[in-house]
Protein backbone atom coordinates (compact mmCIF):
# COMPACT_ATOMS: atom_id res chain seq x y z
CA UNK A 1 0.00 0.00 0.00
CA UNK A 2 1.80 3.50 -0.80
CA UNK A 3 1.58 6.07 1.75
CA UNK A 4 -0.89 8.85 1.18
CA UNK A 5 1.79 11.75 2.50
CA UNK A 6 4.96 12.66 -0.71
CA UNK A 7 7.88 10.65 1.21
CA UNK A 8 9.98 13.69 1.01
CA UNK A 9 7.49 15.81 3.01
CA UNK A 10 7.26 12.88 5.63
CA UNK A 11 10.92 13.28 5.51
CA UNK A 12 11.30 16.67 6.08
CA UNK A 13 8.19 16.70 8.70
CA UNK A 14 10.10 14.29 10.73
CA UNK A 15 13.20 15.57 10.61
CA UNK A 16 11.84 19.48 12.15
CA UNK A 17 9.63 17.45 14.80
CA UNK A 18 12.77 15.66 16.39
CA UNK A 19 14.93 18.78 15.59
CA UNK A 20 14.23 20.46 19.29
CA UNK A 21 14.46 17.29 21.32
CA UNK A 22 17.96 16.35 19.41
CA UNK A 23 19.03 19.91 19.98
CA UNK A 24 18.87 19.46 24.01
CA UNK A 25 20.01 15.99 23.93
CA UNK A 26 16.82 14.60 24.71
CA UNK A 27 14.37 11.87 22.97
CA UNK A 28 11.46 12.44 21.71
CA UNK A 29 9.58 10.24 24.83
CA UNK A 30 12.20 12.27 27.49
CA UNK A 31 11.47 15.78 25.97
CA UNK A 32 7.96 14.68 26.32
CA UNK A 33 7.86 14.18 30.00
CA UNK A 34 9.74 16.82 31.08
CA UNK A 35 7.63 19.74 29.22
CA UNK A 36 4.77 17.74 30.55
CA UNK A 37 6.05 17.82 33.92
CA UNK A 38 7.11 21.42 33.76
CA UNK A 39 3.59 22.54 32.58
CA UNK A 40 1.99 20.48 35.21
CA UNK A 41 4.04 23.00 37.22
CA UNK A 42 3.30 26.16 35.61
CA UNK A 43 -0.83 24.93 35.52
CA UNK A 44 -0.46 24.18 39.16
CA UNK A 45 1.24 27.93 39.82
CA UNK A 46 -1.31 30.06 37.72
CA UNK A 47 -4.03 28.09 39.15
CA UNK A 48 -2.36 29.28 42.80
CA UNK A 49 -2.39 32.65 41.54
CA UNK A 50 -6.35 32.94 40.35
CA UNK A 51 -6.75 31.54 43.85
CA UNK A 52 -4.65 33.80 44.91
CA UNK A 53 -6.80 36.67 43.57
CA UNK A 54 -10.16 35.81 44.83
CA UNK A 55 -8.62 35.46 48.73
CA UNK A 56 -5.68 37.31 49.01
CA UNK A 57 -4.67 35.21 52.13
CA UNK A 58 -4.15 31.90 50.18
CA UNK A 59 -1.25 30.48 48.24
CA UNK A 60 0.87 33.92 49.45
CA UNK A 61 3.95 32.34 47.79
CA UNK A 62 3.33 29.44 45.79
CA UNK A 63 3.56 30.83 42.82
CA UNK A 64 6.43 32.40 43.44
CA UNK A 65 8.42 29.88 45.03
CA UNK A 66 7.27 27.44 42.23
CA UNK A 67 8.31 30.15 39.53
CA UNK A 68 11.95 30.57 41.19
CA UNK A 69 12.30 26.67 41.51
CA UNK A 70 11.30 25.92 37.68
CA UNK A 71 14.21 28.41 36.56
CA UNK A 72 16.79 26.78 38.42
CA UNK A 73 16.01 23.55 37.42
CA UNK A 74 15.75 24.72 33.18
CA UNK A 75 18.72 26.60 34.08
CA UNK A 76 20.78 23.77 35.18
CA UNK A 77 19.52 21.59 32.54
CA UNK A 78 20.58 23.75 30.04
CA UNK A 79 16.80 25.46 29.36
CA UNK A 80 17.32 28.79 27.82
CA UNK A 81 19.04 28.08 24.89
CA UNK A 82 18.28 30.39 22.05
CA UNK A 83 17.15 32.75 24.32
CA UNK A 84 18.62 36.60 24.23
CA UNK A 85 20.12 38.81 27.20
CA UNK A 86 16.29 39.83 27.67
CA UNK A 87 15.19 36.46 27.86
CA UNK A 88 13.48 36.24 24.96
CA UNK A 89 12.81 33.30 22.80
CA UNK A 90 12.79 33.18 19.06
CA UNK A 91 10.42 35.38 17.40
CA UNK A 92 10.74 37.54 20.55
Amino acid sequence: MRSPIPTPFASAWVAWFQAHPRQVGESYGEHWWAAARIGGRLIRAGLACWLHAWVPAWCTRTASCEVQGLAREMAARGGGAGLDSAGRGEGG
